[in-house]
């Protein structure tokens, strides 16, 4: 578990300055070595510029995927795919309460104790809109970088 701080990325960033969230994430070993089976859920924060009269967009991701050690069990990369909830729905008059979401990212574990470790990772997002389409709609999909820190410990 740990915070995540991320940047808006494409026409998402005109309006939209930075991301702040935390997520949990499981990991669960599958048969091959360094291959994981992943859940993760979240809350996003996603800032409004204070030069439009936007309001913040607040998501509550959830999704799984895969994750696997490419270098000494410490480097990773992963993909998860899952659906974004959108926690103010009303406030962004937007059509959809919920939208597609995919994020690959790469990351490394730097050992802090015996199955204890700090997890560095960044990954590229992309989410399905929230809206069904037109001009000034806030556009189709939208897509941030981010950066999670989070405290790893075996089970």
């Amino acid at each position: 578990m740990g915070p995540e701080v991320g940047i808006p990325t494409g026409t998402f960033a005109t309006n939209y300055g930075w991301l702040f969230g935390g997520s949990v994430q499981l990991d669960i070993p599958v048969l091959v070595h360094g291959l994981y089976v992943t859940a993760n859920a979240g809350y996003d924060n996603l800032i409004a510029k204070k030069n439009v009269p936007n309001i913040n967009v607040q998501t509550i991701p959830v999704k799984a995927g895969f994750k696997y050690f490419i270098w000494n069990d410490l480097v990773y990369v992963q993909a998860q795919a899952g659906v974004q909830f959108l926690g103010n729905k009303s406030d962004l008059n937007a059509d959809k309460a919920a939208a597609f979401t995919y994020s690959p990212s790469v990351g490394v574990l730097l050992k802090l104790a015996p199955k204890n470790y700090l997890d560095l990772g960044v990954r590229w997002e992309e989410t399905a809109g929230f809206y069904n389409g037109g001009e000034g709609s806030g556009g189709n999909s939208y897509g941030l970088v981010a950066l999670r820190v989070a405290y790893s410990f075996g089970l």
